[in-house]
């Protein structure tokens, strides 16, 4: 029995295993029992460990229940982590700042005490000159954490410091040296010298999670990463490379965890860029949830995942159950707050999605999309004038997405402002023409022209069969030109995808007499 059983032979072995720093490790077996052996030697004592006691040792701790934090949720306390800059010469190499900024993200986001501004809002403003006392402004916060990395062959040098722009002073500043190999550890020590600098006291459990990466080595690490800043691109070729860079590190690294995740969302980000509406990456995805699941693993990366396959295939109820788990180990992920609103919303759960949506906005206020699900819970209740004010921010802050675009034609069409909403919808730049949101556009113009809409095209009709998004809105542009058949038809879809608002449409939607009994039909 012991012969087969997994053996780590060092420190970084036993660390690289339980997915933290070596320094991490060695505190646990000081101070929490971590099952860690060690054999005699004539100089000095080597150490080792077994993976399953291991992981017994970790599931027992895991199980406890989160002590209350020393400090309240409301401290005060608040913090953006601004895009490190990489000032190595190897420019290919300057994802290494932007990992290393989503890291202390991730690892800060995990202390409740702390508001910690998401990675969106905080790239947001890469490369910008406004003063440190504007920037904390925009962002709501009361400190910025600033740095730089240098990686020199494998060595790495970060520069941080924290900032009090209201004072215009340096809390606190320190410069890390070490090896690539040490950046889980390095990354660990930032985050608890920011944690320490704001007397922010850590409950067990939030040690615990501070310590943790999701990835278990650098190369793994690496290879997400590098991954993810091509992903961001939004562009299908820059998708492809991505994807393919995370296959090659499944096919050299094995099933890992944090590496089959991250492809599963890649492969997702090809409907969320409008690239591919089809079945092909949702089925690619459900394939790394299968994978997953032979794994047995529950990392909120897993479970976000799981939630956003579910939604697409219109499992809403089993996606908000994926969601709320996947919150339960990262309660600030604003992909998964950003999704699980809209689920509840679309579910009718609106009293539910508000605090969701709350908490949304305190972490993530510079994206547009986030902007405009207050005025999307309002429209959901019947309050169509409330809804003017979330969605013209979106718009005004990304007037080139075209997704954002026809989502404030369609509120402006609900709020009887015709000549606004043809304003607007003249506006899709000819490059977007084939977009489906221009598309759909087009056939809100046609109707507040006052003439019959056009049959739909080929980019309108797969992308309104294949999400439950656009094909609502497409039935709300019949419901406005009086075809009651149309919109039952596209209704119908919508529901099968996961729309089963039946207040919405049933009681408050100005246009639902004209199509009621086609309503009642398909609901």
């Amino acid at each position: 029995m012991s012969d087969e059983r997994q053996r780590l032979g060092s420190w970084k072995a036993i660390a690289r295993h339980l997915g933290c720093s070596v320094r991490t490790a060695r505190r646990w077996e000081d101070q929490e029992g971590l099952p860690v052996h060690r054999q005699m030697h004539r100089v000095q004592a080597s150490v080792y460990a077994y993976a399953d006691q291991l992981d017994d040792w970790r599931t027992r701790h895991e199980a406890r229940p989160a002590a209350r934090p020393s400090v309240a949720k409301d401290t005060g306390a608040s913090l953006a982590v601004m895009p490190f800059a990489f000032l190595g010469a190897d420019a290919a190499s300057d994802y290494i700042a932007d990992g290393l900024t989503d890291e202390l993200i991730a690892r800060l986001s995990r202390i409740k005490a702390l508001r910690v501004i998401c990675r969106t809002s905080s790239m947001a403003l890469k490369g910008t000159d406004l003063p440190a006392r504007d920037v904390a402004r925009r962002l709501g916060v009361s400190h910025l954490l600033e740095g730089t990395v240098r990686l020199a062959g494998e060595r790495l040098r970060i520069s941080a410091q924290l900032v009090e722009p209201g004072s215009e002073t340096t809390a606190w500043s320190e410069q890390f040296d070490g090896m690539l190999d040490d950046v889980f550890d390095l990354q660990e020590r930032i985050a608890r010298h920011i944690a320490e600098t704001l007397a922010l006291r850590l409950s067990p459990g939030e040690d615990r999670l501070l310590s943790r990466s999701p990835a278990n080595d650098v190369d793994a690490w690496q290879c997400v990463q590098r991954s993810r800043q091509s992903a961001l691109r939004w562009r299908r070729d820059a998708i492809d490379d991505a994807v393919a860079q995370l296959e090659a590190a499944v096919d050299r690294l094995g099933h890992r965890p944090v590496l089959l995740a991250a492809l599963g969302r890649t492969h997702l980000q090809y409907r969320e860029a409008g690239l591919d509406l089809g079945d092909g990456p949702v089925a690619a995805a459900r394939d790394c949830v299968d994978r997953l699941a032979q794994l047995g693993d529950r990392s909120p990366a897993t479970h976000l995942l799981r939630g956003w396959v579910a939604y697409l295939e219109g499992r809403v109820i089993d996606a908000i159950d994926e969601l709320e788990t996947s919150l339960e180990g990262n309660p600030n992920d604003p992909d998964t707050l950003g999704l699980l609103a809209n689920c509840l919303l679309i579910s009718g759960r609106v009293d539910a999605a508000r605090p969701i949506i709350t908490h949304l906005l305190s972490i993530d206020p510079l994206t547009p999309l986030s902007q405009c699900l207050p005025g999307w819970a309002a429209i959901l209740e019947g309050d169509f004038a409330a809804g003017l004010g979330p969605y013209k921010t979106m718009f005004d802050m990304d007037p080139g997405n075209p997704v954002g675009r026809l989502f404030y034609i369609w509120v402006l069409a609900l709020n009887g402002l015709d000549d606004q909403a043809r304003e607007i919808a003249g506006g899709f730049p000819e490059s977007q023409r084939n977009h489906p949101a221009a598309g759909i556009g087009a056939l809100f113009d046609e109707v507040l022209a006052g003439g019959a809409p056009s049959a739909p095209g080929p980019e309108v009709l797969q992308a309104a069969s294949a999400t439950e998004m656009f094909s609502r809105i497409l039935a709300e542009a019949y419901l406005l030109a009086g075809d009651a058949g149309a919109a039952g038809h596209w209704f119908a879809i919508a529901r099968k995808k996961g729309f089963n608002n039946r207040a919405y449409l049933l009681e408050h939607h100005p246009f639902a007499a004209v199509a009621a009994a086609a309503l009642e039909s398909v609901l």
